[in-house]
């Protein structure tokens, strides 16, 4: 029997411009060591300004993608984006229970420039999910409260565990304050994770490369805790590599791998 490494599944958007979405992720896996698999769920017209557009795909072909590699592969953990709309999040999260597969979520509902990216009652998608990953206007909008404090944070990611995901990591980084400070709730207690913010314009994917390397590091064996450190660790050394490039005249990507061609 030959050898192998863990495959994990993205369910998400496609980025043009290689920042977010399936792009970012695919990116995330291959530096961490597990191979990526993609189903798309929408195409997005978008740089590191604006998200000009978005095309949902059709559910038949939602279900085509999910299907052939289902049928083809061991997918691992599944890591889930964007989903665009009511119906694609859905059926995607029907079809993911029916497999018995565990997912972590980032609920992408608006993009960093400000643009809705689901339609839809956003509470529907955290019922089942292994972990979900929300910052703070995304906790708000799922917990219906108003976050300015790391009391407000705990409350929220109560609220949202509530809702019917196993663990939530609240996401901090846009409170203020020269710390960023992630919280991490099972239902039992608080983890906290706290780091040295990092003043920079490139910041495109940060979501999207923090989920997916989470899921990577889970792939690989790690427990939650110890997954969501290393993922954090890879986020920063991403983001530091970025910092001073320019890349778009927006908020640039993150370079994800350590050796880069001169």
């Amino acid at each position: 029997m030959g050898n192998s490494i863990p495959v994990v599944l993205t369910i998400a958007g496609s980025d043009g411009s290689s920042g977010a979405g399936i792009q970012a992720d695919l990116k995330t896996f291959s530096a961490l060591g597990v191979y990526g698999l993609t189903v798309i769920t929408a195409i997005t017209i978008q740089n590191t300004r604006q998200v000009k557009q978005i095309h949902p795909v059709s559910l038949n072909l939602l279900k085509e993608q999910l299907d052939i590699l289902y049928a083809d592969f061991d997918i691992s953990y599944v890591k889930i984006g964007m989903l665009a709309t009511k119906d694609i999040a859905e059926f995607t999260l029907n079809y993911l229970k029916e497999k018995n597969s565990k997912y972590i979520i980032d609920p992408v509902l608006k993009s960093s420039s400000g643009t809705p990216l689901f339609e839809g009652n956003a509470e529907k998608i955290v019922n089942g999910a292994y972990l979900i990953t929300p910052n703070l206007d995304e906790a708000s909008i799922l917990a219906e409260v108003k976050i300015q404090t790391i009391e407000d944070m705990e409350q929220a990611a109560k609220l949202i565990y509530n809702q019917g995901a196993q663990n939530v990591l609240l996401k901090g980084g846009h409170l203020k304050g020269d710390k960023a400070i992630d919280i991490l709730y099972d239902g039992k207690g608080f983890e906290y994770f706290i780091a040295d913010k990092i003043k920079t314009k490139n910041t495109h994917g940060t979501g999207c490369t923090l989920s997916s390397a989470i899921t990577s590091y889970l792939a690989r064996g790690e427990n939650l805790v110890i997954s969501i450190r290393k993922a954090k660790e890879f986020l920063l050394k991403s983001m530091q590599r970025a910092k001073g490039l320019n890349l778009g005249k927006g908020r640039g990507p993150l370079i994800h791998f350590e050796d880069v061609a001169q």
